[in-house]
């Protein structure tokens, strides 16, 4: 079914700035939670805290499942491709590489969202102003991370992958060995790709309720994901201290509901391409929350970055930030 799309509005705008404040939040909340839980079963975790509560709140509400098979099995796909295979990917990938190389990396999400749309869809195709407003957002995370990163991009240590897969899936390998970094920073490339595709697909939902459709997706994320975390992580032997519950709960409302809720909204109403540039300022509200929070430092660069990251989505999508009053003939 065709969709039509409408201009991104300042709501819009809005709404996209809160998106990426909450998953720049994330990163804190992930730090806090990884000392004492394993990555895998921390995606489980929130997924699962998300899926309860969506699924409360339709049923409040009154919301009714879709009942057909074709639905389900987009939500199944929605499900393993834009929660399950990056919430891991990238936690598992970050276990080999500093967090300048993963927002680098993450920049591939809008730039793949570029690409893949004109595959995907009939109404998001190529244009210059897009292609200018992606490669703001891009000069601007180079700025935050700092060039020097690029050089570091494909580098890896003289170390190998060794260990099970165990040992990795749940949390790192065992006797202290690093994973390559080489690896890593195709994980983390790869869960970007998958959260391209995932938007992308997300405009399949049209016609479902946003938060109807996010509950669907976490439920069969949640049905995907628990069995991987019973089998590999065995998280009814750990004992994390109230600090990481705390985290967990954070992320499950505010970092995998919440921004489900607004991610459906956002895609439907304005399209993927448009949300993909939330990418380039969740690095950036990263380091202004540890600012805020743990006291760290902002920098010069973190400000220029914001400002370019949003000139580029102002530029990209018609003025939507600086946008001027209609003119009218007298």
């Amino acid at each position: 079914m065709k969709t039509t799309l409408r201009k991104p509005t300042i709501s819009d705008a809005v709404l996209l700035v809160a998106l990426a404040a909450i998953w720049g939040a994330s990163f804190m909340f992930i730090k806090i939670a990884v000392e004492e839980i394993p990555p895998l079963t921390i995606a489980a975790a929130r997924i699962t805290l998300a899926a309860s509560l969506l699924a409360a709140l339709s049923k409040i509400r009154g919301l009714r499942f879709p009942t057909d098979w074709a639905t389900w099995q987009l939500f199944f796909a929605i499900g393993l491709i834009g929660n399950v295979l990056p919430f891991f990917l990238i936690a598992w990938g970050e276990t080999s590489i500093d967090s300048g190389i993963a927002a680098l990396l993450m920049a591939g999400v809008p730039l793949s969202t570029l690409l893949l749309a004109q595959l995907m869809t009939h109404d998001e195709k190529f244009t210059a102003a897009k292609a200018v407003g992606v490669g703001l957002g891009f000069v601007g995370i180079v700025i935050l991370v700092g060039p020097d990163v690029l050089a570091r991009i494909g580098g890896s240590l003289e170390d190998s992958l060794e260990g099970s897969l165990e040992g990795s899936l749940g949390g790192g390998l065992p006797n202290g060995q690093q994973i390559d970094p080489l690896l890593g920073q195709g994980a983390v490339l790869l869960g970007a790709i998958c959260y391209a595709t995932a938007g992308l697909m997300t405009r399949k939902t049209h016609g479902i309720s946003p938060d109807l459709a996010s509950a669907g997706v976490m439920i069969c994320a949640a049905v995907q994901i628990i069995p991987a975390s019973l089998v590999f992580d065995k998280p009814w032997a750990l004992s994390p201290g109230p600090l990481a519950i705390a985290s967990i709960a954070a992320l499950g409302i505010l970092a995998t509901a919440l921004a489900s809720v607004i991610l459906f909204h956002l895609i439907n109403r304005t399209g993927a391409i448009f949300v993909s540039l939330n990418n380039y300022m969740v690095p950036v509200f990263g380091i202004f929350w540890g600012a805020a929070i743990l006291g760290e430092t902002v920098g010069w660069q973190a400000i220029v970055a914001l400002a370019l990251i949003l000139i580029g989505i102002d530029l990209g999508q018609g003025r939507v930030l600086l946008r001027l009053p209609p003119y009218s003939r007298k």
